[in-house]
């Protein structure tokens, strides 16, 4: 009888020690197995298949995503300046610099200049330059509750207002709106329109730029600060009327069916300011803060350009105090 007991023990404690080798070893193994998920989740939500070879994702913006989650904490770089002047070295948390002078093609500062990197809102200088080659100004766009779903509300706009075309471009360009680049993108139905961004990019020579969608609400489109450099000089070039918008202060627009009044104030802090020439802000929380600027130095137009920095208007500003 004894010895049944002790065989009855000894295998009741086997089986509890291979229970507790497996609970454990699950415990260790989960963790591999959850992170694996999480890289999986967040290169399918920045680019589909992660299996598919895409030049259009910077893998190292999408390992950052999945290491942070967002680029809220960003680290310090030293931005050196080509010439000794009011400063050599100074430190910005920008991920990526460029500063030159646009008509001589001739880089001040720069850092990361070549790397992709989300421009949010940035975008919508490309929106605005293909809605004025391409739509009458004058045309009366009514917005559609399509048009009203995209993110944010800046403009307050309601469900079959209508505008004038040159009236959502100022509302784009000031406001950011969202909604306004939606309804301006609609007026050839979204995929053509984007299909002309896309041809626009081609002919300006944006070869490192990849455009999903008219707002800037993807962090799929991307491009360099040295692409950027090349749209701001292309607007300089053939569209002043754009740049003047952008540094207006305020605009004012009239809704045609009630003929109500509005008006647009700039969110740029640099509207209105001396020397301002033109620019974009832009921001979503996968970028960061991203700027860029275009300053009177010296009879001189200089492109300042800085992408995910924790306060955009400051480094621009400290930047532009050291050329």
């Amino acid at each position: 009888m004894k010895s049944y007991s002790r065989i009855f023990f000894l295998t009741l404690i086997f089986i509890v020690s291979v229970l507790t080798v497996k609970i454990w070893g699950d415990k260790i193994s989960s963790p591999k197995v959850s992170a694996l998920a999480t890289v999986k989740n967040v290169l399918e939500g920045a680019g589909g298949d992660i299996n598919q070879e895409s030049p259009v994702i910077d893998k190292t913006f999408v390992s950052e995503i999945a290491s942070t989650g967002n680029f809220s904490e960003n680290p310090t770089s030293t931005l050196k300046f080509a010439s000794e002047g009011v400063c050599s070295e100074v430190e910005f948390s920008s991920r990526a610099i460029l500063v030159e002078y646009l008509n001589q093609n001739i880089s001040v500062a720069e850092i990361n200049s070549t790397r992709r990197w989300p421009i949010a809102s940035i975008t919508k200088l490309i929106t605005a330059v293909v809605a004025v080659e391409n739509i009458d100004p004058e045309l009366s766009i009514t917005l559609t509750d399509k048009a009203l779903k995209a993110e944010g509300d800046v403009g307050n706009f309601k469900s079959v207002q209508t505008f004038k075309a040159n009236d959502l471009i100022k509302a784009m360009l000031l406001l950011s709106s969202n909604d306004a680049a939606m309804a301006l993108s609609e007026t050839f139905g979204s995929e053509k329109f984007l299909a002309l961004m896309r041809g626009k990019l081609k002919e300006i020579g944006m070869e490192e730029t990849s455009l999903y969608e008219s707002t800037g609400l993807s962090s799929k489109n991307q491009s360099t600060p040295r692409d950027i450099a090349k749209l701001m000089r292309y607007l300089y070039n053939y569209h002043p009327e754009i740049l003047k918008l952008t540094r207006s202060p305020r605009e004012t627009a009239y809704e045609i069916k009630t003929k109500t009044r509005e008006v647009f104030m700039n969110i740029n802090k640099f509207a209105g300011q001396s020397g301002f020439i033109g620019g974009k802000t832009g921001f979503i929380n996968d970028s960061g803060g991203n700027l860029v600027s275009l300053f009177n130095v010296r009879g001189q137009p200089v492109v300042i350009i800085v992408f995910g920095s924790n306060d955009r208007f400051k480094e621009s500003e400290q930047i532009l105090e050291c050329i």
